[in-house]
């Protein structure tokens, strides 16, 4: 089981005129299981906070811990290949790779067989609605629901546990956007993912678990 818990974590962003405080002192703890939306205005902090829990930045101060183990104190690139993932609006498919390969890069990194990535890349695919025929096509091929389809597979390859979601429906129509919706809610119900989505929908928001709302930097539980 994941667990992630902020205690009175901040963050600031500095400019030659002024400090513009994107994170304050926020306290929260995220389970395994349940899918959480991150909303709020524009510049409210939410992208900020979700580098923090993908390790990309570091709080200036308080505690961030995953399972118990403080940030601070992880190898925060080891973390994102091998506890979280990020799936993002753009989807960031390598361009030259095809589905497939794109699938498989996570576990070659970490040394995986190919025969194994191949088999564990199939499985993926067919989870997320990819079907065998589109496995050698490139990304630029297939619509944007089904290059972020393959973004999440690519996401789920390397075994974490925690998924966090950047506008993942941002540029999707409505139909889309719900199987990529639907698809992150099974992650976390039916297979225990931890699930952060930051989101400017409602309709995602309704359908999280729970709904953490930024407004200048202050995070609050609606």
């Amino acid at each position: 089981m994941n667990e992630i818990t902020a205690q009175e974590i901040h963050y600031s962003y500095r400019t030659k005129y002024q400090t513009v405080y994107a994170v304050k002192d926020a306290t929260f703890k995220l389970e395994s299981g349940k899918v959480y939306a991150i909303t709020g205005e524009s510049g409210s902090g939410k992208s900020t906070l979700l580098s923090l829990l993908a390790g990309l930045d570091l709080p200036e101060g308080g505690e961030l811990a995953v399972d118990g183990a403080d940030m601070r104190a992880k190898d925060r690139n080891d973390y994102r290949r091998r506890e979280a993932s990020v799936v993002y609006q753009a989807y960031h498919l390598l361009p030259l790779l095809t589905v497939e390969e794109n699938v498989m890069l996570p576990m070659e990194l970490l040394g995986v067989a190919k025969p194994e990535r191949k088999g564990k890349a199939a499985e993926l695919l067919a989870r997320v609605g990819i079907t065998e025929e589109k496995h050698k096509k490139y990304p630029k091929m297939m619509s944007g629901g089904e290059q972020q389809r393959v973004a999440i597979a690519r996401s789920l390859a390397a075994g974490g546990r925690i998924l966090l979601a950047d506008e993942p429906t941002g540029n999707l129509d409505s139909e889309n956007g719900k199987n990529v919706i639907d698809i992150l809610l099974s992650l976390a119900h039916d297979e225990g993912y931890l699930v952060v989505i930051v989101t400017h929908n409602p309709d995602i928001a309704l359908q999280a678990d729970e709904e953490l709302r930024m407004k200048d930097g202050v995070l609050g539980r609606v």
